[in-house]
């Protein structure tokens, strides 16, 4: 009997594709390679950049081409929500755990 696949709870589907969505340094790495600039979110190009650097840097098996992408999301708008949700998600968490811990990085205890 062959296991019955689950979506992800850290993905978002793409042109019938499943896509890994996390910040990674490496997808910083790819944007300003990309950009040929300093990381930083200024304008739509950008933001769309940078989701697809997420997608490129999650996902190195799978490559989606920008072309691609861009046609993606004209057909489906909800892909670019779902992602920053995601992300929006992740840097959530992430504020959570650093204010759990304490100045030298340890965990506080309650």
């Amino acid at each position: 009997m062959k296991k019955k696949t689950e979506k992800r709870n850290d993905s978002v589907m793409i042109l019938g594709q499943e896509y890994k969505v996390k910040k990674t340094v490496r997808s910083l790495f790819i944007f300003e390679k990309m950009a040929d600039k300093p990381f930083e979110v200024k304008t739509m190009l950008d933001n769309y950049m940078f989701l697809y650097s997420v997608l490129l840097a999650c996902n190195p098996d799978n490559v989606l081409k920008w072309e691609d992408f861009l046609d993606a999301i004209d057909e489906d708008a909800s892909i670019i929500d779902r992602m920053n949700e995601l992300l929006s998600d992740r840097n959530e968490l992430d504020l959570l755990l650093n204010e759990s811990k304490g100045e030298e990085g340890e965990v506080k205890k309650k």
